[in-house]
């Protein structure tokens, strides 16, 4: 399978989780950049730019690391001229760069997908599909099991493994509300979090008065 196969199968994944592919060049700042692929998130997702890098067998020098990390940099500083609120993600498809990518991830969110092979389609193979998720899992949605029989049993296994990855410190009733919450939407989760301030601020009250403060 071709490098560019594997960039489209890519490219679709994100596009089947709500992002959409912007023309090429991109500009900025009255400067024009080009990429692999370049996509922006909706919704939620709004302000998420995804910079795709074929750093294998690309073009506009994607397989050169000090390249890529200038047009990189160049780009982040004309989000800055430009006062822009998008978070830059670049995705390095099919080679790491090795010490380059963590200069890189100074100035970016760096995300690095391993050669894969798609299907004649262009589409990822059932067998694969969850491999190339996990490599781009933070910018995809946040699935939950769907089942009815098993909606709260499948939710409470979902909160636990999020529970394990999270600090020791975090609050488990917020994360668990907002989590559940979320199913019903933005208004939801602010719904959840307003509760659960309103919750702990009325406790921390209740605690004063006990103690005479």
């Amino acid at each position: 399978m071709t490098q560019p196969v594997m960039i489209t199968a890519i490219v679709r994944r994100l596009e089947e989780a709500g992002y959409v592919r912007l023309s090429s060049p991109l500009r900025f700042a009255s400067v024009d950049f080009n990429f692999t692929a370049a996509l922006r998130g909706s919704g939620a997702r709004a302000f998420d730019l995804v910079i795709v890098i074929n750093a294998a067998t690309g073009g506009h020098g994607d397989t050169d690391p000090e390249n890529v990390r200038n047009r990189v940099e160049t780009l982040s500083r004309a989000l800055d001229i430009t006062a822009s609120r998008l978070t830059l993600t670049v995705l390095l498809v099919g080679a790491s760069f090795g010490s380059s990518m963590k200069l890189l991830a100074e100035t970016c969110r760096v995300l690095h997908v391993p050669a894969f092979s798609p299907d004649g389609d262009g589409g990822i193979p059932p067998s694969q599909l969850e491999a190339l998720e996990d490599h781009i899992r933070v910018l995809l949605p946040l699935k939950l099991p769907n089942d009815e029989r098993e909606d709260q049993t499948g939710i409470n296994e979902a909160l636990d493994r999020l529970a394990a990855q999270l600090p020791e410190k975090t609050d488990a009733v917020l994360i668990h509300e907002v989590v559940l919450a979320s199913l019903r939407g933005d208004g939801g989760v602010q719904s959840a979090l307003g509760t659960r301030i309103d919750d702990v601020l009325g406790k921390l009250d209740s605690e004063k008065m006990e103690n005479g403060i």
